[in-house]
């Protein structure tokens, strides 16, 4: 349940402002500090997002307005569950939130340590916020993010299906917000290919609260699964596809979702929970994108050093996932365990022009199933180019075809119905 409460609402926008980071946040003014006194003090708004922003007040560069009102509202006046900041730690988790608002760094060890004890549910939601706010605000060290990965890996799912090659399409598990998703009608084409696919996420998970593929298979009245269920379908000839829920694959993370949603600002988890693999082949190809730039040699590092992956295709697409834009050329790292290659795909480069979006299109997932269906049809179109340019891209990118010949299959099985098929053969 996402809290909507006005007092709530009125913090996260003071936390949207301040609490974007050294660089890009926006100092309070003395009238917006006057109602962050009110709505500290509030029962309508959750610790966690008062425990996130003063974190963010504790940690970032302050103003003179700032700073005096900072001194003069008194500790006693704070929730008393906030002041973890100041008393001796009680617990091994108040120990590394107090760490790192300091602006010290965990080691492999002690981040692995933070990440399991954020994942039980003895510990409260605010103490989470805390650290994972501060982690992000400092920067996270590669020993943070290895050790975190290696805590979050440990506590998910992973299971070895009878498929000789697998390819992972990891989105960002927050969605779309502001273009169709159509990123998940590239499995069932994939797949009409002879190459199994696997989607996986969650839904209504912030900050976008976007277009998920678990948002628009359920507007397609498709159902969630238990990982033997996907597992059938991907061994399935005729579907070769699957979603699974992080819900059924990492239940502990799953579970974080309120907190995550009352941070309002993505934490390290964003980049790691859709990294887990939750369902391997006996090759699994990890296809991934990022938002920010300083986060591409994290990845590629991961692929190198943590996931157990044949290559991966990481790329900068729209709205920093797997979904390549049209009208401009697109950032691909290519990773292979004896290579990387750094290179740009264009849909002009295949003859593709940029063919708009419809006219008046209402962002919606029924809008964005519509669109994708009629891709999966041969309509030509946005949609269909899209697609057609994805998984270009990702065939070509993963040496698995040529780029001739992945263009010509592929426009082949959306002409001849068979990827559509393979998306109304799935329950």
């Amino acid at each position: 349940m996402i809290n909507r409460h006005p007092d709530q609402l009125a913090l996260v926008a003071l936390l949207k402002k301040k609490g974007t980071g050294e660089t890009m946040g926006k100092h309070l003014s003395p009238e917006e500090l006057l109602s962050l006194e009110f709505l500290l003090l509030s029962r309508n708004v959750t610790l966690s997002t008062k425990a996130t922003l003063w974190t963010a007040l504790t940690m970032l560069t302050q103003t003179k307005d700032e700073k005096d009102w900072f001194t003069q509202f008194s500790k006693e006046k704070l929730p008393e569950e906030l002041h973890v900041f100041w008393h001796p730690p009680q617990n091994v988790l108040q120990a590394f939130c107090q760490k790192v608002v300091s602006g010290e760094s965990l080691s492999h060890v002690e981040a692995k340590a933070a990440i399991q004890a954020i994942l039980e549910p003895k510990f409260p939601d605010y103490e989470k916020a805390i650290l994972l706010e501060a982690l992000r605000l400092k920067r996270e060290t590669w020993e943070e993010n290895t050790g975190v990965f290696e805590g979050l890996w440990e506590s998910a799912s992973h299971v070895l299906a009878k498929i000789p090659i697998l390819i992972d399409l990891a989105l960002s598990y927050d969605g779309f917000s502001r273009t169709p998703l159509l990123a998940p009608f590239c499995a069932p084409l994939l797949a009409s290919l002879g190459y199994q696919t696997l989607l996986h996420g969650t839904d209504n998970l912030g900050p976008k609260y976007g277009q998920t593929s678990s948002s628009l298979l359920h507007a397609a009245g498709k159902r969630l699964q238990r990982i033997d269920e996907v597992i059938g379908d991907l061994e399935e000839t005729h579907i070769g596809w699957g979603y699974l829920d992080q819900s059924e694959s990492h239940p502990k993370l799953h579970a974080l979702k309120r907190l995550r949603n009352d941070m309002v600002k993505r934490p390290m988890l964003a980049t790691l929970d859709k990294l887990m693999q939750p369902i391997q082949g006996q090759q699994t190809f990890l296809v991934t994108g990022y938002t920010h730039p300083p986060y591409r040699p994290l990845l590629l590092s991961l692929c190198a050093q943590a996931l157990p992956i044949s290559g991966a295709l990481i790329m900068r697409g729209v709205e920093g996932a797997i979904q390549p834009p049209l009208d401009r050329r697109f950032p691909v790292s290519l990773w292979a365990p004896e290579s990387t290659e750094d290179t740009f795909f264009r849909a002009a480069d295949l003859g593709l022009t940029e063919a708009p979006l419809p006219e008046n299109l209402l962002l919606s997932d029924r809008n964005s199933v519509n669109l994708g269906i009629d891709a999966l049809c041969g309509k030509p179109g946005f949609a269909y180019d899209t697609l057609l340019l994805m998984g270009t891209t990702i065939l070509t990118g993963l040496n698995l075809m040529s780029q001739k010949e992945a263009l010509s299959a592929l426009e082949r099985s959306l002409r001849e119905g068979r990827a559509l098929a393979h998306w109304t053969q799935k329950k």
